[in-house]
């Protein structure tokens, strides 16, 4: 795939420099001419780093226009190279989606309440960027963790909290691609860590939700707020109780995030740990004071939400009950976690609850 379009140029010492659109995610390359040299600057006259031969894999983190032409930036080896001596692949870019919600449609009651309207973002959205090559360039740099194409797009005006088209900033991108250097030196230069998107996302939901425990470290280190809501009024609890990441978990607890926490739906983050076949989340919730009889929107109690579950959860039953779940407690269709085990067949919760005083 060719390099794309390269924007006006911006000037960098004696050069005339233009940081590519195209500096998206690292992207693989093969060579495609024998013995070509990898420079130690954007720069025929600089340092030959190394030579590569035809048909080798390179990695392409970001590039660079120069009078010279187009340079392709690696980090193995680092250097520069000029972009026309590489066939491109770039990967498609990754998305940040929403959440999906625990329950599934076939365990909602046929009526229930309209569910309330989303809490508010207690912070507010990032400030949409300009579309400038340094902007745009700044935000690939972050996505590919390339400090040096980072802080050059920052010298050449890009904004440092600016959001994309979607609001997402480039603390929010690096946070989700689990570039953890890229995090800490964003905010270094002081990136807003609260910073929303269009979504209500923060950059510690982006981290939790792509699962990198260093980028959120770095970023709660730094005051990001723990109890921050989407949109949905999801938090990164949440995010990491329905993954059953007890690392990122107590990472959140520990800097005050709420256990009782609630979504649109009413729905806690015990009741995401409860969908899980290992109890640890949802006992390292309780141990952190979580509403073991919370109720989400449709009256379900987290009881219940386990009962529900794709498969048999009679451990994590077994830990609710040991927390004191009421057994006995109905959803707004009157029906009880016996009930609901009863009818989907499964035989050890139904033993555990009937042993437990529950009736249908």
């Amino acid at each position: 795939m060719p390099v794309a379009k390269i924007f006006r140029p911006v000037v960098l010492g004696a050069l005339a420099v233009s940081l590519s659109a195209a500096a998206s995610d690292t992207s693989r390359a093969t060579v495609n001419t024998e013995a070509v040299p990898i420079y130690a600057e954007t720069s025929r006259s600089s340092a030959v780093v190394k030579k590569l031969a035809k048909g080798e894999i390179v990695t392409i983190a970001y590039t660079v226009a120069t009078g010279e032409g187009d340079w392709c930036s690696m980090s193995d080896p680092a250097g520069f190279v000029l972009c026309g001596y590489l066939t491109h692949e770039e990967p498609p870019k990754p998305e940040i989606g929403p959440l999906p919600t625990v329950l599934t449609t076939a365990a909602a009651p046929a009526a229930r309440p309209q569910p309330r309207a989303p809490q508010a973002i207690p912070h507010p959205p990032a400030e949409r960027a300009l579309f400038t090559p340094e902007q745009s360039a700044f935000m690939s740099a972050a996505k590919a963790g390339n400090i040096t194409a980072m802080q050059l797009a920052l010298g050449k005006g890009a904004a440092l909290n600016g959001g994309d088209k979607d609001g997402k900033t480039a603390l929010m991108w690096a946070a989700y691609m689990g570039r953890a250097d890229a995090v800490k030196e964003l905010l270094l230069e002081g990136a807003d860590t609260n910073a929303a998107d269009s979504l209500g996302w923060t950059a510690l939901e982006a981290a939790v939700w792509a699962r990198h425990p260093a980028a959120l470290e770095l970023l709660l280190a730094q005051g990001a707020d723990a109890n921050a809501r989407d949109s949905e009024g999801r938090t990164s609890l949440m995010h990491a109780a329905q993954y059953g990441d007890l690392i990122m978990m107590r990472q959140l607890l520990a800097k005050g995030a709420d256990a009782n926490a609630s979504n649109r739906f009413e729905q806690t983050p015990l009741m995401f740990a409860v969908a899980l076949e290992d109890p640890a989340a949802a006992a390292l919730l309780l141990d952190a004071g979580a509403d073991v009889n919370a109720r989400d929107a449709a009256g379900r109690s987290v009881l219940i939400n386990a009962v529900l579950a794709s498969t048999e959860r009679a451990p994590v039953v077994q830990a609710l009950m040991r927390a004191g779940a009421d057994v006995n407690a109905r959803d707004n269709d009157g029906r009880t976690a016996l009930a609901l085990a009863v009818k989907k067949g499964d035989s050890a919760i139904t033993q555990l609850l009937k042993k437990a005083g529950a009736s249908q």
